[in-house]
């Protein structure tokens, strides 16, 4: 190994499926490369293997590194049209000390959502392959917009990952944290009975299977992921979650790409009904053509979105370069998503609008990875809807970095 100034030794190592006096392997040499490129640590990460002079049935395996910087102080603003305009400051090692360890400092202030994060991970708790860190953040929303309320999350998390294969990922976090609900500008009592703070103590897991060729830009393969989670061991709040979601790629012709999507999801109160904030939403980045929150059991008589216990969603786009040269980094695509939502968990709903038909929307984009950041346009219409939902034809999310 050469060329790692500020990297251990180690980091670069165990990255690799073969060590000395393995039985050589061409492909875990392959996965290894890739794995050691994904970390994002090195301009140039070349991996190769010559043969050895003293030991004729013997390679050498040579990894010559170039670091680049891993250190982050980033001023950002933008603007999206789910979260109106944003500024962001944070502070980011993702190579602490040279050893792979990921640390952040993270504020944002914007005119509907205002937070401020801490993180950090150590991809190798113990030397072992097990990914361990913590998160504490406090957040605040505003949803007058959506359903006439503003909400605040403050709490934590512990969180730990690993892999039991290759492809397979199991992880595990704890969550403690107090939503509150507050800042309500309606007359719906579904929305009244919502106020106040609940403390809500929750353990979940995930676990991912992983067959696409990159997790930067995947143009091929294949994701599985399985989510669940309980609330209950302590706190006020009291539900089972699940969530299953999945996607595949295919390389049509050159640079142009199919990706489908899909994802449901369900929640279920134990002995008490769920609260909005734990109920699922449909709309906006999930499913273009509508409105953040748009899809979702409402408010006869204020128009509020109250959220629903189930949601399905789904996505086919297909990315194609416009004739502009590669390096300027613009692609179009065309895209269909489809999605539904199931009823809400209110005391009465004699005056709600639910509905669990499909919804689909269709559209054309843009998206740009300007020197700035990402710019991203989509253009969608609503092909299949109720007379209650919230349309978007316009779509436009663009931040930048300094």
């Amino acid at each position: 190994i050469s060329g790692n100034v500020r990297t251990l030794d180690k980091v670069v190592r165990r990255e690799f499926q073969l060590v000395e006096g393995d039985a050589f392997n061409t492909a875990k040499l392959r996965r290894s490369r890739q794995r050691l490129k994904d970390l994002n640590f090195f301009e140039k990460a070349e991996v190769t293997n010559i043969p050895s002079d003293s030991a004729p049935d013997r390679t050498i395996i040579k990894v010559d590194v170039q670091e680049k910087s891993t250190g982050e102080l980033m001023f950002g603003v933008g603007w999206a049209t789910s979260s109106g305009p944003i500024i962001e400051a944070s502070l980011r090692e993702r190579n602490l000390l040279g050893r792979g360890q990921d640390l952040r400092l993270g504020a944002g202030l914007g005119t509907k959502r205002t937070s401020m994060e801490l993180s950090f991970t150590e991809p190798y708790f113990l030397d072992r392959e097990v990914a361990a860190g913590f998160d504490v953040f406090v957040i605040d929303r505003k949803l007058q917009r959506e359903s006439s309320y503003n909400a605040s999350s403050i709490g934590g998390d512990v969180r730990a990952g690993y892999r039991l294969s290759e492809n397979l990922r199991q992880d595990w976090i704890y969550t403690l944290k107090q939503d509150t609900v507050k800042g309500v500008n309606s007359t719906s009592p579904y929305i009244q009975e919502q106020i106040g703070s609940r403390v809500t103590s929750i353990i979940g897991q995930t676990l991912t299977y992983d067959r696409r060729d990159s997790r930067m830009d995947p143009t091929e393969g294949y994701y599985i992921r399985l989510s669940g989670e309980g609330a209950g061991l302590g706190g006020d709040m009291r539900f089972l979650r699940g969530i299953v979601s999945g996607g595949q790629y295919f390389t049509l012709t050159d640079q142009v790409i199919l990706g489908l999507s899909s994802s449901f999801g369900m929640v279920k109160g134990l002995d008490q009904r769920v609260r909005i904030t734990d109920r699922f939403f449909v709309g906006g980045d999930n499913l273009r053509a509508f409105a953040s929150g748009g899809v979702s059991p409402r408010d006869r008589n204020t128009g509020d979105a109250l959220g629903g216990l189930w949601q399905a969603v789904g996505s086919a786009q297909v990315k194609f370069p416009i004739g502009l040269p590669e390096e300027f980094g613009v692609s179009g695509q065309v895209f269909t998503d489809v999605g539904s939502v199931g009823s809400t968990d209110t005391s009465d709903t004699l005056n709600v609008d639910q509905s669990s038909s499909l919804r689909a929307g269709s559209g054309v984009g843009l998206s740009w990875k300007s020197p700035m950041g990402p710019v991203s346009v989509d253009l969608g219409y609503p092909v299949m809807k109720e007379h209650f939902d919230k349309k978007e034809f316009f779509r436009f999310n663009f931040g930048t970095k300094f």
